[in-house]
């Protein structure tokens, strides 16, 4: 028979589980926003240090390779990639970089006219849409071109850039150097019985960026070289700094080839309607070869992230760790994507088709 007291006693449990759960669910949560907050607050320099690992992921694999292929030691290869990449840098700088100032200056110039134009258009009733004066574009307009008259904002720009790559290039030669260190030290975090897992995990994460990266590395080079040819071919202005942004933004999908095409497109008008219609048509070609031919071609071995899920992760990373987390939002979701794979999708499948057997 229950008693009293029992049920009392029963009670008093129910109560302590429901008070155990909900100071648990709060702890959670509680833990969740600091983390949060504090990924807020150290964006930055968690991107940095993201990127970082990107990077020293590159340098480690083009050591491993030169090593395999010459018989160096990895360290004299990483040192050899490291030079090589300096090097490289340093010529494209000395024999184009004057070119490039000199027609960016131009290009800002010809953009700065384009916008001007179109204010006065829009001021004049765009051609009978509507009464001229009706829409005030007066305090819009000069802003945005204000933009690219603006010495101070470019000097700050390209300084934080540089600030950022120098600790970028440091950050991972010290962490392509000795990766094996950084990656036992986290492994001793992980319970003995999951660090095989976690291992294994970690070397196809760092296999899928890798991968990607070398993708990404060789469209690059094809779009520029494509689009300078292209574009030399229809005595397009400011050819070589258009191509080299078509490059340089190919390692951005998704929206980055969409900037380089505006750029083409308004580089094209600034010269005539036929001149901008030639390079919005060259454009669209280019990337229709580089999205349906090369990509396929030169990705096969990479992770693939639906388009939806790409433009997701760069929203993400764009909110979260600002214009470098957008930049590289993409591998950063593929290690991701792996890590998930390994550690959690496959595991699953695997026991529920034993259990199914």
């Amino acid at each position: 028979m229950v008693t009293h007291h029992t049920l009392r006693k029963s009670a008093v449990r129910q109560v302590d589980v429901w008070v155990r759960n909900a100071l648990s669910a709060s702890v959670t949560l509680i833990g969740v926003a600091a983390g949060v907050f504090l990924v807020w607050q150290a964006s930055d320099a968690l991107m940095l240090i993201l990127v970082s690992i990107v990077a020293a992921v590159a340098l480690s694999g083009a050591a491993d390779g030169l090593s395999t292929y010459t018989g160096a030691s990895r360290q004299w290869s990483l040192l050899s990639v490291l030079i090589f990449i300096v090097a490289a840098i340093a010529i494209g700088v000395w024999f184009g970089g004057a070119t490039l100032l000199d027609q960016f200056q131009s290009y800002v110039r010809s953009v700065r006219g384009i916008v001007m134009a179109a204010q006065d258009f829009i001021e004049r009733g765009a051609g009978g849409l509507f009464p001229a004066g009706t829409v005030a574009v007066n305090e819009v307009m000069p802003r945005f071109a204000a933009v690219f008259n603006s010495a101070t904002w470019l000097l700050t720009a390209v300084t934080g850039g540089v600030l950022n790559a120098v600790l970028i290039a440091f950050l991972a030669s010290f962490l392509a150097w000795h990766p094996g260190a950084y990656t036992s030290g986290l492994l001793r975090l992980i319970p003995p019985a999951r660090r095989s897992d976690v291992g294994n995990a970690l070397t196809r994460a760092g296999r899928a960026v890798r991968m990607w990266l070398l993708g990404q590395s060789v469209s690059m080079v094809v779009i520029f070289a494509a689009s300078l040819i292209a574009l030399w071919a229809v005595e397009m202005p400011y050819a070589i700094l258009l191509a080299f942004l078509a490059g340089i933004l190919t390692f951005v999908p998704t929206i980055g080839p969409v900037i380089a095409g505006i750029a083409i497109t308004l580089a094209g008008f600034s010269a005539s309607v036929t001149m901008g219609l030639y390079g919005l048509a060259l454009y669209v070609a280019i990337q229709f070869i580089e999205t349906y031919i090369i990509t396929p071609i030169v990705q096969k071995e990479a992770v693939h992230l639906p388009p939806a899920a790409t433009l997701g992760a760069q929203l993400i990373g764009g909110v979260l760790l600002g214009p470098l987390g957008f930049a590289f939002a993409v591998p950063l979701a593929a290690a991701l994507s792996a890590l998930v794979l390994s550690l959690y999708v496959e595991p699953n499948e695997h026991r529920a088709s034993v259990a199914a057997e």
